[in-house]
C-alpha cells in the first residue's frame, strides 16, 4: 500500500471540499429550527462579547449562532473582505464578510454596514472585527485580507502598548472604536492573531468567495450596529452621530466648506457652481508643492500671484483707471491691441492668440511627458488621454459662461472630470495630483510671462509721463467702487442647479456618501 502523508489527505478533502461550495444562494447558518430564546440564553465568553460590541438583535443572534461551529479549536483561518458601492451617491452601500475555512465545509457570515463615516477601510476592518468576535478561546487566529492599510494599522496599532490608554489618541486615528473592540476582542478571548495579505482578484478561491458574499451582503437588511459608547463617558458628536474620523481634521473641513461656499457666492465664481470643480486638487496647486511645515519668500510670492489669478485681482488698467483716475486717465489701454484691458482681455487678446495656442501644445505635451513617466508603457492613444487633450472647450481661448476654457485654468481651477480622467490613466490618487501640479505649473509659468511682457511696457510708459511709485500708491480718497465682476451675466445662472447649496449638506454627504466633501 502507498502512504498517503496528512498534507495530502487535507489536500484531498479541500479539493473535494471545492468542488462543492454552496453558491451564493444558499444559506450558511447554523440549524434555524433552534429557538432565538435559546440564544439569548447563551451565557458563554462569546455571546457575552457578541452582546457587549454589537447591538441590533438580528446581528447578535447570526453571530452567536455562528459562533457555535467553532467549540474547542486551538487554531482557526478566516478570510475577510469588504465591498463598498455607489460611492459618493445617494445610494452607497457598505458590506462586510468572512470565511471559516478550517472546517471541512467553510462557515461564512455577510452583513451589511450603515452609512454613517463609511469608507472601504472600514468595511474591512468591521469584517475582521466580526470574525474575531466569533473565534475561540484561546486559539491562534489567522487571518487573510486583500486590505494591506487594514493590516498596516493593525500592526502599528498592536506594536504600542499604551494605544488605548489615553482617551486623545481616539480624537485622532479613524474609527478608534472599531479598533479599540478588536483588542478587547483579543484580550478577552486571549487571541493570538496573525495577518496575512492576500492578492485581490488572483483566483483565491476562498478570498473570491468571501468578495462575492461581501458585495451581496451591501443590500441586506437590517446593518450590523455597534455600541460606540462603551469605552468613554463621553464622545464628540456631529448631529447625533458619533464621529469615527479624525476630530481636527473634520473641524478643518467644515470650516474649508463654510469658506468654499461662500468663496461660491461671489459673482464672479457663480460659474464655478454649476460646474464640478476639483477643490482639493485646485488648492494643492495653489499651495504649491512646498513642505507645510516651511515657508519662503519664494513660495509665498508665487502662491500670492496665484490666489490674484484665482479671484481675479490683477492690477488691469481698467482697475486702476476706476481706483486711480488721476494717475491713469482713458488713454491708459491694452498695451498690445489699444482696447480696453479687463482682467479677460489680458488673457483673450488678439495679439496673444498665436502665443497662447504655443502654450496649450506645450502643456499637452507636459502632460504626455508625466503620463508617459508615471505610467508603464503609456500609450498616447489612450482612450482617457484623447479625451484630456480633445476636449470641446478645456483648451478654448476665450470666455465661456457655462464652460471651463483655457481661460480658467490659467487662473488655477482644476475641472473634476480631467482629474479623473487623469486618475482613470493611473490608477492613484497622489500619481495624478502630482500630474496636475507639474501641468498646471506649466501653464502658470508660460502665462506668467505674457504678463510680464504687459507689465513691462506699461512701467515704460509709466516712466515716459514720470508716474512715480509714490504716486501710485496714493491713497483714493474718493473711495473705490470698482467692480471687477461686471461681465458676469448672473441671470444665467439663477435656473440651473447649483453643485453646492449649503456648506452643512457638504458636510452631511461627506459623512453619509464615504468620500471628501470637495468631491461633491
Amino acid at each position: 500500500m502507498v502512504g498517503i502523508s496528512k498534507f495530502h489527505y487535507e489536500q484531498l478533502v479541500k479539493y473535494h471540499c471545492f468542488k462543492r461550495l454552496p453558491g451564493s444562494e444558499e444559506n450558511f447558518d447554523v440549524d434555524h429550527n433552534i429557538d432565538d430564546r435559546t440564544i439569548h440564553q447563551d451565557n458563554g465568553i462569546n455571546a457575552r462579547l457578541i452582546r457587549s460590541i454589537i447591538t441590533n438583535n438580528e446581528s447578535q443572534v447570526a453571530l452567536i449562532r455562528a459562533s457555535w461551529n467553532f467549540n474547542h479549536r486551538s487554531r482557526m483561518t478566516f478570510y475577510t473582505d469588504g465591498s463598498l458601492q455607489n460611492v459618493g451617491s445617494d445610494t452607497i452601500q457598505g458590506g462586510a464578510a468572512w470565511m471559516e475555512t478550517s472546517t471541512t465545509i467553510p462557515v461564512c457570515f455577510q452583513t451589511s454596514i450603515s452609512n454613517e463615516w463609511i469608507s472601504s477601510f472600514k468595511t474591512e476592518l468591521v469584517a475582521l472585527l466580526l470574525a474575531l468576535l466569533v473565534s475561540c478561546e484561546h486559539s491562534e487566529v489567522h487571518i487573510y485580507t486583500d486590505s494591506k492599510s487594514v493590516i498596516d494599522k493593525f500592526k502599528e496599532l498592536a506594536k504600542n502598548v499604551d494605544t488605548f490608554k489615553y482617551a486623545r489618541d481616539r480624537l485622532k486615528d479613524s474609527h478608534s472604536t472599531l479598533w479599540f473592540a478588536v483588542f478587547v476582542a483579543m484580550e478577552t478571548l486571549d487571541l493570538n492573531v496573525i495577518m496575512h495579505k492576500v492578492k485581490s482578484h488572483n483566483n483565491n478561491l476562498f478570498n473570491d468567495q468571501t468578495d462575492a458574499l461581501a458585495k451581496q451582503a451591501c443590500i441586506l437588511e437590517p446593518p450590523v450596529l455597534f455600541n460606540c459608547n462603551k469605552r468613554y463617558k463621553v464622545a464628540p458628536l456631529y448631529k447625533g452621530v458619533e464621529i469615527e474620523v479624525n476630530l481636527r481634521r473634520l473641524l478643518r473641513d467644515i470650516t474649508s466648506s463654510k469658506e468654499i461656499y461662500t468663496f461660491l457666492q461671489q459673482k464672479r465664481m457663480l460659474k464655478y457652481n454649476i460646474c464640478r470643480i476639483d477643490w482639493l486638487n485646485t488648492m494643492a496647486i495653489i499651495n504649491g508643492d512646498e513642505a507645510s511645515l516651511m515657508t519662503s519668500f519664494k513660495s509665498s510670492y508665487i502662491k500670492s500671484k496665484k490666489v490674484k489669478l484665482l479671484i481675479e485681482e490683477l492690477p488691469t488698467l481698467d482697475f486702476l483707471k476706476t481706483t486711480k483716475p488721476k494717475v491713469y486717465d482713458d488713454s491708459w489701454n491694452c498695451p498690445f491691441c489699444n482696447n480696453n484691458e479687463t482682467f479677460l482681455h489680458v488673457w483673450t487678446c488678439a495679439h496673444h492668440v498665436t502665443r497662447l495656442k504655443q502654450i496649450t501644445l506645450i502643456v499637452k505635451s507636459k502632460l504626455l511627458e508625466c503620463l508617459s513617466t508615471v505610467v508603464t508603457d503609456f500609450d498616447s492613444n489612450n482612450l482617457h488621454y484623447q479625451h484630456i487633450i480633445s476636449h470641446g472647450s478645456w483648451w478654448t481661448l476665450a470666455y465661456e459662461p457655462l464652460n471651463i476654457t483655457f481661460v480658467d485654468l490659467i487662473k488655477g481651477i482644476v475641472p473634476y472630470e480631467l482629474s479623473e480622467q487623469i486618475n482613470c490613466i493611473t490608477n492613484n490618487k497622489d500619481a495624478s495630483t502630482e500630474i496636475l501640479r507639474n501641468m498646471f505649473l506649466s501653464i502658470y509659468t508660460h502665462s506668467q510671462e505674457i504678463w510680464l511682457d504687459r507689465c513691462k511696457l506699461i512701467v515704460q510708459r509709466e516712466q515716459i509721463y514720470n508716474i512715480s511709485g509714490k504716486m501710485k500708491k496714493k491713497s483714493n480718497f474718493g473711495g473705490n467702487n470698482f467692480e471687477r465682476s461686471a461681465y458676469v451675466d448672473q441671470s444665467i445662472y439663477s435656473p440651473m442647479t447649483k453643485v453646492i447649496t449649503s456648506a452643512d449638506l457638504l458636510i452631511d454627504k461627506m459623512v453619509t456618501r464615504g468620500c471628501h466633501f470637495s468631491n461633491f
